[in-house]
């Protein structure tokens, strides 16, 4: 199960990477790209709880 573990923990990565740019980007007053809202929203989704 390492491997799977390992997996979850990279998109948990990912996802907060993903959070810190949407944010920096919002505090520029900047736009977030429609990718970007994408991604997040597809990863939020996910179940990174376990």
């Amino acid at each position: 199960m390492k491997r799977h573990t390992s997996t979850i923990d990279a998109r948990r990565d990912l996802l907060a990477a993903l959070e810190t740019y949407a944010a920096a980007l919002a505090s520029a007053g900047r736009p977030v790209p429609y990718r970007i809202r994408d991604e997040l929203h597809l990863y939020r989704g996910l179940d990174l709880s376990r």
